[in-house]
Order: C-alpha cells, then structure tokens, then sequence
C-alpha cells in the first residue's frame, strides 16, 4: 500500500511539474516560475490565488472581445478554437485559420473570401498557400486575442508542426520545399466551398483543404518532451513510458490543449481541482495555480 501511494504522490508531483512548464516555461523573456518562488516565496503565496481570479477574469474578457471579431467574418456557428487535442489558430486578420488535430493526425487550413474575390482564381490560390506557409512556420500563440507575433507571446520556440508534415515522397517539409509542398496540396487536394454569413451579416465563402501529418508526427512529438519527462521520472522513480502515456491519452501531445472544463497543459489539469491538489501537495498551501 505504501509503494503504490508514493507512486500515486510521485504521479502527481510530475504532472505538475510538467504542467508549469508547458503552460510557464515557454516565456524565456521574463523570470521563470521558480525564479519567482525563490526571490518572493512569502508574497506569492499570499497573492496567487488573487492574481489567479485577475488572470481569469482578463482572460476571459480578452476571450469574448477575440471571439466576437471572428464571429463578425465567420459567423457564431463556424467558430473554431482549441481544445485538448486540437491546436486552433486565427491568422491574417481573422481571414483565415487552421486546426490541427493531433488525434486524427490532420491539419485543416480554411480561409473566407469576400464577393469580390471570387471570381479572381489566382488570388485565391495565393491566399490558400499562404495559409499553408504561415501553418508551416507558426510558433503558435500563447494568447488567442493577442495580435502581435512577439516572443512573448510566442507557444514554443520552434514551428509547433516542425518535421511533422510529408510530401507524397515522404519527404519532410522543411524551408526548401515548402511552397512547392504548399503549391501541390492547393492543385491536387480537395478543396470545399461553403457560403457561410458572418455576424456582420455579409455573406462570404469558406474555403477548406485537409492535410495529412506525417505518419511518424506523434513519435516526433513525443521525443521533443523525452528530455523534459526523463528528468523529472528519474527524479520521482517512475518509468518515462508511464508518462508519455498519460500526456498521449489525455492531449495526444497537444501544446496548446485545454478542454471544455478549463484542463489545461499536456497532463491536463483542472487549476481549480488536479492543479490545486498539485499545488498543495508540491507546497503546503491550497491555491490555485495560475497559467
């Protein structure tokens, strides 16, 4: 009975740590999260849980304000945004977006068309590409309502979708071959038309081309938190299998995943529940952990 209890503290331990640093530790601009505890242990603690009920109220309001310029283009019913195993993201001033699933293994790349750019062809196969290439490159975003594509607001350090996308060859997309791979998916794939009428009451058309990942994408996402998992199952005795595991079931190695109850991170903690009891267990104190 004991080994198992210290195995289910070890567990919880490691899902925390794993869970501040998906959610903290991407931001190398200002000190990190361990940084703080040390110069002002005292003063966090007292501050967190309402620095906690800010951070949700800001993010919150930031949310519907985003949500409602989408809505303007795409309408309330077409709106899109992340959840545990889908990264979502809006691009080229809400003209167009993406959504990859990293449970299918699929990118969707759909960009909306005013009346007046229908008829033009060759920009609207421009437009498509283009939506591919920022895809390719995108570093995601920490905040959903920010504009800016500044390293604070940066997801990781690398395009989230680095090595995970193929051509018909098998050979992976890099800088050198992109825009031919970009090229030939708007030629040969299938592309969807849909009228679709935005909250503005404009009529638009909704263009969708889905993209395969790679067949080895989850093995590529899964060694680029090897080195993170490894050091902390080292530490608290618990096979790195084990945790990799946990994050392939519950985000299939998502970055940007939360789900519809607000669990957030690889490991998918509630901060108001598996956060907290983390947070308790790591520090002595029953606060929320904030994101």
């Amino acid at each position: 009975m004991k080994k198992i209890t210290n195995n289910k503290n070890a567990l919880l331990l490691l899902s925390f740590a794993i869970y501040s640093f998906a959610i903290m530790a991407q931001d190398t601009t200002k000190p990190n999260f361990q940084d703080r505890m040390n110069s002002s242990f005292s003063a966090f603690q007292n501050s967190q849980q309402d620095s906690f009920e800010s951070f949700q109220d800001k993010q919150q309001k930031a949310f519907e304000k985003f949500k409602k310029e989408v809505d303007k283009k795409w309408g309330a019913q077409n709106f899109l945004s992340s959840d545990s195993v889908s990264w979502v993201e809006y691009q080229n001033n809400n003209e167009s977006r993406s959504a990859v699933n990293f449970k299918e293994g699929t990118a969707t790349v759909e960009v909306i068309l005013e009346a007046d750019e229908i008829e033009d062809q060759e920009a609207v196969k421009e437009k498509l590409i283009n939506a591919i290439l920022i895809l390719n490159e995108s570093k995601g975003k920490l905040e959903d309502a920010e504009t800016n594509d500044s390293p604070e607001n940066q997801l990781s350090e690398e395009a989230i979708l680095t090595d995970q996308l193929a051509n018909e060859e098998g050979d992976k997309i890099d800088d050198s071959n992109i825009k031919e791979f970009a090229e030939n998916i708007v030629e040969q794939k299938e592309i969807t038309a849909e009228v679709i009428e935005g909250a503005d009451g404009e009529a638009r058309v909704m263009l969708s081309v889905t993209i395969p990942l790679a067949p080895d994408y989850l093995k590529v996402r899964a060694e680029k938190l090897l080195p993170l998992v490894s050091k902390y199952a080292y530490q608290y005795g618990i096979e790195p299998e084990l945790i990799l595991g946990i994050i392939h079931i519950e985000s299939y190695f998502n970055p940007k995943a939360i789900s519809h109850a607000n669990a957030v991170g690889l490991m998918q903690l509630v901060p108001s529940s598996g956060g907290l009891d983390s947070y308790e267990y790591v520090y002595g104190k029953s606060v929320k952990p904030g994101e």
